[in-house]
């Protein structure tokens, strides 16, 4: 191998390494349609290589199989690494909003209590509202003093 053909063969190895790193990084970052477009193309365009220098179809067909073979492994290896990351991510926040849940639940409680305390103190309120009101009105004493005593029980 002369000079001029090594220097090929090191440069078309580098260019394989970057278009393989390229669908790796496009199958951790990408969608899963765009990163296997991308490694589709990379096949073709491999496989186009020998059959563009006139190589017979055998020849052809193995470097497209071996290729796909070798690209199909990064794919899935970038894939495999993009769904263990995201699982990572929805573990941490799953379990950043479970430690949320107690907190969330004794503000419910609390809001809860607000309320039946509000409603309880509303209907007592409107109790004493009605028996003075009902004193005022009462002709008779000894039912007038009943009135006051309810509505001076009630606001206790």
């Amino acid at each position: 191998m002369n000079g001029f053909a090594g220097h090929v063969w090191v440069i078309s190895l580098v260019a394989a390494v970057c278009a393989l790193i390229m669908v790796y990084l496009l199958a951790v970052r990408g969608t899963a349609g765009s990163s296997l477009t991308g490694a589709v193309v990379l096949t073709l365009a491999v496989a186009a290589v020998p059959a563009v220098h006139g190589e017979p179809p055998h020849y052809v067909a193995g470097v497209a199989l071996t290729a796909s073979g070798v690209v199909a492994v990064v794919w899935a290896t970038g894939r495999s690494r993009r769904q263990r990351s995201a699982r990572r991510s929805a573990l941490a926040d799953y379990e950043a909003g479970t430690a949320a849940v107690p907190l969330f639940a004794a503000l419910a409680e609390r809001d809860r209590l607000a309320a039946e305390l509000h409603d309880v103190a509303a209907h007592r309120l409107t109790g004493i509202v009605v028996a003075a009101g009902a004193a005022l009105r009462l002709a008779a004493r000894e039912r007038t003093g009943d009135a006051l005593r309810h509505a001076d029980e009630a606001g206790r």
